[in-house]
């Protein structure tokens, strides 16, 4: 799990630029009120909403995750969904990228 952490920390809009306390988080509410909805969320989804927004993310989840198996296939499969170049294998639990096939 470690691995898509780390994949997904450098797609993330402006992680290798610094970003200005405005561009920080796209949300416009009080992060008290964040927080409180972080905790009553499931491990995955809390996930998927950090993945949002890169400060919540490095906030929220400074190292890596701890997911059940099918916690972790179904954050996965989320992801197959917003990320096109690449598809959730449900043998390994865990995604793959797109090859083109050679002829």
């Amino acid at each position: 799990m470690g691995r898509i952490f780390l994949w997904l920390r450098y797609r993330l809009p402006g992680y290798r630029r610094r970003l200005s306390a405005q561009e920080r988080c796209t949300l416009k509410i009080p992060t008290e009120l964040v927080d409180m909805i972080m905790e009553h969320l499931p491990l995955e989804t809390a996930i998927a909403f950090a993945l949002t927004c890169r400060a919540l993310f490095v906030k929220h989840f400074p190292k890596s995750a701890q997911l059940s198996v099918p916690a972790r296939a179904t954050l996965l499969l989320w992801l197959e969904q917003d990320i096109p170049s690449v598809y959730f294998c449900h043998g390994y639990t865990c995604l793959h990228r797109w090859r083109a096939a050679a002829l």
